[in-house]
């Protein structure tokens, strides 16, 4: 019997679809957690188990109980633990599951247990391994892939994609959860209202968005894929889909925004019931109007930012507390508490609070009343636009490439401009101090004397401990952080302000940053156009950003790049760790091949035609929800043998 649900002809009349008594145990199952349970292992033993979690977690009427989970069961999180993460506790390690975060507990500094990058590093190359290795190899185990994952047939079209991909030696050609979470609440629209709100969107938005249309039966190549060509961002990124279009199955249209850090949300209870809409295989109700047929119990007028949290997060108590505000005064860096192992995780904001105000973006974009189909280029996590992936700049030239070994500077470097925020009086508190930008730069460029931070070090008999450092003199030590160009997006005395703050520099050629054995990316107004360039360069990129982006679930964190909070708590840590106190470094070996892994990811895993089969597969999902219908679900069909 397949798996797809098919047609979604039944219309949902029970807004909250959940029972009361379900509501008590109900958590936020996203399609993030789906991928955790896929891709722990393919053994039935385990499937079998989280399916039980999934079960419990929708609030069935199962009579599974948490204690049959078993230890590898995460209560704070109500999910099977990763092989990443078992790895890691098997080590002696403590998990903060909910942040993705991990350190080795205080009691057993000092003792002979190895600084906790050594474990991250070696769980992180198992688990590369295990992602190439279990990548499907035919359409048929492709589409198996894919109903194991989403209950579903796969889009109409689907075997055109595989046979691009195949062709075209894209290796990861199932890591697409990331296009899964973003288009599973659009199921619960009938078509119908997907292109009347795509229609809305062209109108309402027009100084801020572009509409692209797609017919590939048109005769003139030019209508297949036809756009706006005077935003070259559109071109540069969405241009070679053109070279495809002919193979999509129908035509649909989308409409793409031009903000950098995305365009709107609905709350997470809203969002929830459109997921919840979707899997019962239900639209909205027929006389939803603007609202999705969704009655909130009520909204966080004062605290906005509730909204994107579901209750009993860590952002509902988090917010209660006097220090979870806006800076009023100069940030200042706090101690290190561990290292990133989940990137996504760390970046949530309802699960890492303190992540809010690390980005304007975060505090930015409407709460609106309906869930609207636009595509962006980048958003902060609870944002439900469509995400797309951006252009990039060039790779490092040959010109440019600088090997490891000649390689003069091991100081972390970065030079950028002062974007991140809008600097206006208009704000209620100076809020762009939080802004990443801002942070780095009055965090290690002008750090108070006297200021003192703690940190984990590596002894020279491999074990850990604790060393308090001046924080002035190891910024001097460790970076070579500078601000270019001028004061930006300010009115005219905050202008004035910046400037006599900050040491504002002359650009210098990109060249000069590969130089340097370690460079730091981080968030400008949105995403981090550069991210691309510098992985080509055989650098140790250390890398902080609150923008989730299209490879995020296909690269591995410590494996081809080093991830770091956003704001900064572990960035001396990291930097004590692999450069060491001397230009030598204890564990210069290390970064070196972090640097040269995510030079080879970058050149195999972010091609053109990567992005290609990425944008290719996301708008055969958005081509099926466009012409969908009660009569037709436009799956692909497949062999007999599959169903």
């Amino acid at each position: 019997m397949g798996l797809s649900a098919g047609p979604m002809a039944q219309r949902a009349h029970d807004f909250r679809l959940l029972p009361a008594a379900a509501a008590i145990v109900l958590i936020i199952f996203t399609a993030a957690d789906t991928a955790l349970f896929a891709s722990s292992s393919r053994s039935d033993a385990h499937a079998s188990v989280a399916q039980q979690v999934l079960q419990w977690q929708q609030g069935s009427q199962n009579t599974t109980t948490l204690a049959s989970f078993g230890p590898n069961y995460d209560p704070a999180t109500r999910r099977i633990l990763t092989e990443q993460e078992r790895s890691l506790k098997a080590a002696s390690l403590t998990l903060d599951t909910l942040r993705g975060r991990v350190f080795l507990d205080a009691a057993r500094v000092g003792q002979a247990d190895a600084h906790p990058i050594h474990q991250l590093i070696e769980t992180g190359e198992r688990k590369w391994q295990t992602l190439l290795d279990k990548q499907s190899t035919t359409l048929d185990e492709a589409v198996r892939e894919y109903r194991r994952r989403y209950g579903r047939n796969p889009p109409r079209g689907f075997d055109k994609w595989w046979d691009y991909a195949n062709r075209n030696n894209v290796v990861l050609v199932d890591e697409y959860d990331h296009i899964h979470h973003d288009v599973e609440p659009f199921y619960a629209l009938p078509a119908s209202v997907i292109r009347r709100r795509t229609s809305s969107l062209h109108e309402s938005q027009k100084s801020w968005s572009r509409t692209v249309m797609v017919d590939p039966a048109a005769q003139d190549k030019s209508r297949q894929f036809a756009f706006d060509n005077s935003n070259d961002r559109l071109g540069d990124a969405l241009g070679p889909l053109r070279e495809v279009a002919h193979l999509m199955p129908a035509s649909f249209n989308f409409t793409v925004s031009y903000d950098d850090s995305g365009f709107a949300s609905v709350s997470n209870d809203h969002l929830e019931y459109l997921r919840r809409l979707t899997r019962a295989g239900r639209y909205i109700p027929d006389a939803s109007g603007d609202t999705d047929g969704y009655i909130p119990d009520k909204n966080s007028v004062d605290h906005p930012f509730l909204d994107i949290c579901p209750s009993g997060s860590p952002m509902h108590a988090a917010y209660k507390l006097p220090s979870f505000r806006e800076d009023e005064i100069d940030p200042v860096l706090p101690d290190s508490d561990g290292f990133i192992y989940d990137a996504a995780r760390s970046a949530d904001a309802c699960s890492a609070p303190e992540v809010y105000w690390h980005h304007p973006a975060n505090t930015r974009g409407s709460m609106l009343q309906r869930i609207e189909p636009m595509f962006v280029w980048s958003r902060t996590t609870h944002r439900t636009d469509l995400g797309l992936a951006p252009r990039t700049r060039g790779p490092v030239t040959e010109e440019e490439t600088v090997p490891w070994s000649k390689k003069p500077f091991s100081t972390l470097y970065w030079r950028g401009s002062l974007t991140g925020a809008a600097f206006r009086d208009s704000l209620p508190v100076k809020s762009w101090r939080g802004s990443p930008r801002y942070r780095l730069l009055h965090l290690f460029t002008k750090p108070d004397q006297g200021v003192f931070h703690t940190m984990l070090a590596e002894t020279i008999s491999g074990g850990t401990t604790f060393v308090r450092v001046s924080l002035e003199r190891v910024s001097q030590a460790l970076f070579s952080f500078a601000v270019i160009g001028e004061p930006i997006q300010c009115d005219e005395h905050i202008c004035q302000e910046l400037a006599q703050t900050f040491d504002f520099q002359e650009s210098a050629p990109r060249s000069d940053a590969f130089k340097h054995k370690y460079i730091l990316d981080i968030d400008g107004n949105g995403w981090s156009g550069r991210f691309y360039t510098l992985m080509t360069s055989s650098s140790a990129i250390l890398k902080a950003s609150t923008f989730p982006q299209w490879w995020q679930e296909r690269i591995v964190p410590w494996v081809h790049y080093i991830p770091v909070s956003t704001d900064y708590r572990d960035l001396i840590d990291i930097m004590m760790f692999f450069r060491g106190w001397d230009e030598g470094g204890a564990n210069d070996h290390l970064a070196e091949r972090i640097g040269q892994n995510g030079k080879e990811w970058a050149l195999n895993h972010w091609r053109a035609e990567d992005m290609i089969a990425f944008h290719w597969r996301l708008l055969l999902e958005w081509c099926r929800l466009w012409n969908r219908s009660d009569e037709d679900a436009f799956e692909y069909e497949p062999s007999k043998e599959l169903t």
